[in-house]
């Protein structure tokens, strides 16, 4: 997400990869990036407080992270509209659009129940909710929700998602859906693999780590490298053509990467088409 200082927003930075940049005299700043700037650009650490940001006021200031992202961007009103985006934020989405995945998963193997689970301390998942919930009357899928309950310190309980996901699976679905949240998709994406794989539910994933890195059977989104690149070319922008941030759309990319986590494959015997091989990173 690149923005003007005062819009900073906050995030782990690993987006800016700077072998992408130009040499400018300007500063860069961003969280948590271990790699060297070019020329007379400099990379900074940008403290986590809004008066650190501004101490440091860094012409270009990037954040980003997995376990961080603002899904999606209009949705959480972090912008009104995507182009132009109107105000001193944009960025670059890793996430393919919902039809897209959708699409994906058909091409694995068409289903008729889609599960999905909804983090109340998340309010992007409930947008996904409702556009998938939109989505399945328009497409004539049922979208079967259940909602984690939350804990006496009013958080989501991962204690209470062995509960959800085989309320789930008693409900015969196809697919379990598990879009772009922090508590599920990242902190704990082995408890919900592992548990989906005991349920023997077939996962989708929307965000790449938890099918790298865990064991979601497989996912459609944008590698992150391919995110980085694509934010660094907006950020260069603004630092060696001058380009005002509220004029720079903000975008997904348009070519998605599909990955297959094969010995989830092998566990649940769910094989996909040799179409989907040949056009898959496969994870063995």
């Amino acid at each position: 997400m690149a923005t003007r200082p005062r819009e900073v927003r906050g995030g782990c930075g690993w987006v800016l990869l700077h072998a992408q940049l130009p040499s400018c005299p300007k500063q860069v700043g961003h969280r948590a990036s271990r790699a060297p700037a070019l020329g007379r650009s400099r990379c900074i650490h940008v403290p986590a407080s809004d008066e650190g940001k501004r101490a440091v006021g860094p012409d270009v200031a990037l954040t980003g992270g997995t376990a961080r992202r603002l899904t999606p961007p209009l949705g959480s009103h972090l912008l009104r509209q995507l182009d132009p985006p109107g105000r001193n934020v944009t960025g670059v989405s890793h996430v393919a659009p919902l039809p897209a995945q959708l699409n994906a998963i058909r091409g694995y193997r068409p289903f008729k129940r889609l599960g999905y689970i909804v983090n109340p301390k998340e309010s992007n998942t409930q947008l996904v909710a409702d556009a998938l919930g939109k989505l399945a009357k328009e497409q004539g899928f049922e979208l079967v929700q259940e909602t984690v309950p939350l804990d006496a310190t009013g958080n989501p309980d991962p204690h209470a998602l062995k509960d959800v996901i085989d309320k789930i699976a008693a409900r015969k679905v196809d697919f379990l859906y598990i879009g772009p949240s922090t508590f599920l998709a990242f902190t704990h994406r082995d408890l919900v693999t592992e548990l989906a794989l005991q349920a023997k539910l077939p996962t989708f994933c929307a965000t790449e780590s938890i099918v790298r890195k865990a064991r979601c059977m497989f996912g459609l989104f944008s590698h992150g490298s391919n995110v980085g690149r694509f934010a660094a070319h907006k950020a260069a922008q603004v630092l060696a053509e001058g380009k005002r941030v509220d004029t720079i759309p903000a975008e997904t990319l348009q070519r998605f990467s599909l990955l297959i986590n094969m010995p989830t494959v092998k566990a649940l015997d769910l094989y996909p088409p040799l179409a989907l091989l040949n056009v898959a990173e496969v994870i063995q």
